[in-house]
């Protein structure tokens, strides 16, 4: 035996004496006036709570907005953001730069292993050796001329 009752509570029935009658009741007269309000108010409607106010409005009704989504999910009525972006334009060229990730990207190298690599503004005379340890400033070569 189960722990829940096959049918309503008496107080169940007594909050919703209609309940039996729910689906007839949204296919027969729900429906019909969410097409027709669509039909006459499409341009105004951006999102749910655009709907459950012009509904509301049109029918004299209050509505709550919990039966009202309620009511949509019954009968599987949804809503889709959709993102239009505008001052933006795309353009195809031949010599389009490369996407911002692909400028960043490490270079293949072209030089074999064995040869000498060089940077193009690196000559012998770039390179000064090393004067010895504690000659930070000169001084250890100044005084033997």
């Amino acid at each position: 035996m189960s722990d829940y009752p096959s049918e309503p509570s008496t107080r169940e029935k007594k909050h919703n004496p209609f309940a039996k009658f729910d689906d007839e009741i949204l296919q027969e007269v729900i429906l019909p006036k969410l097409q027709n309000l669509y039909r006459e108010s499409s341009d105004k409607i951006k999102s749910k709570t655009d709907m459950h106010r012009l509904f509301n409005e049109k029918y004299s009704t209050t509505v709550s907005a919990a039966t009202f989504q309620w009511w949509l999910e019954k009968l599987g009525v949804t809503f889709e953001k959709t993102v239009i972006v505008h001052g933006l334009r795309i353009e195809e060229t031949r010599d389009a730069s490369p996407p911002l990730g692909a400028r960043f990207a490490p270079r293949q190298a072209t030089a074999a292993a064995d040869d000498d690599v060089r940077f193009d503004n690196e000559t012998q005379s770039d390179f000064q050796q090393p004067r010895g340890f504690g000659d930070a400033f000169g001084l250890l070569g100044a005084n033997d001329e």
